[in-house]
């Protein structure tokens, strides 16, 4: 039968001050994080690496600096300034 470890894992999250879906558990000590009752036991097992925490992925800047690298090479025009280039032209 599986042991629900929700409320684990939001105290987990309190603790540490991250996000419900950052806390990992290892699946070999699933007894020891049922057994774990106070936020103290929680802090100790996140130092046996038992709890671990996903590291943050941030917004990828590649797009942004390739966009970026053409505005800098005049390469880069958005469909207003070429509307206005066509219409002055005329």
């Amino acid at each position: 039968m599986p042991i629900n470890l929700k409320a684990k894992k939001r105290l987990a999250a309190r603790v540490t001050g991250v996000g419900i879906h950052r806390i990992r558990f290892d699946t070999d000590h699933l007894d020891d994080i049922a057994d774990a009752i106070t936020r103290q036991n929680i802090r100790s097992l996140i130092t046996a690496n038992t709890i671990k925490i996903k590291s943050f992925t941030g917004t990828s800047r590649g797009r942004a600096q390739t966009k970026l690298k053409s505005k800098k090479e005049k390469r880069y025009r958005t469909r207003f300034q070429t509307r206005y280039k066509r219409c002055k032209s005329r």
